[in-house]
């Protein structure tokens, strides 16, 4: 980068990109055609097209995120369960914040991860955070990437996955 040169960022993890890389990438043009142009997708609601069902699919591959009802710790470390799927949530939040459940949807996939439970900031058990959830991993940067995440999950109230799933959806909005 002609800004930045060798500079690290993210506990030395990332570089700056270059403006002619960045100028490529924001270009469209590099981008129409057939295996691409799927990639412009609207990240608005759209609740004629935009359904539950939809949104298990995408979830089909993440066992941690089905089933009828979301088993989850709470901040004193026992357990409770809310009565709906992560389907359902991700469809009231998307509607509420007015954004495609479907990216939601896949924003959570792609940060939670498709193991049996969820990462470090969506399982509610990670040390010192104890019923911190923080789904889409906003402000996880720094040097305490998993810390600074739950840390702003506490400041919002996050304390259950529903509460982050709709509290990051409007953050995403």
């Amino acid at each position: 980068c002609s800004n930045c040169g060798d500079k690290l960022y993210d506990s030395g993890r990332w570089k700056c990109a270059s403006e002619t890389t960045v100028a490529y990438y924001m270009d469209p043009r590099n981008w129409l055609n057939e295996n691409n142009i799927f990639q412009f997708e609207n990240l608005a609601y759209n609740g004629e097209v935009q359904n539950v069902e939809g949104v298990k699919k995408i979830l089909s591959s993440v066992p941690w995120a089905n089933g009828e009802k979301i088993i989850y710790t709470q901040t004193d470390g026992t357990q409770d369960k809310i009565k709906k799927s992560y389907a359902q949530v991700i469809m009231e939040a998307a509607e509420s914040a007015g954004i495609s459940p479907y990216h939601l949807a896949a924003r959570i996939k792609q940060e939670q991860g498709v193991g049996a439970t969820a990462s470090s900031t969506g399982h509610g058990n990670y040390t010192g955070y104890a019923g911190c959830y923080n789904f889409l991993n906003i402000k996880a940067t720094g040097s305490n990437i998993i810390g600074n995440a739950l840390s702003y999950a506490r400041e919002c109230g996050w304390d259950n996955p529903e509460k982050s799933i709709k509290g990051g959806a409007i953050f995403l909005a």
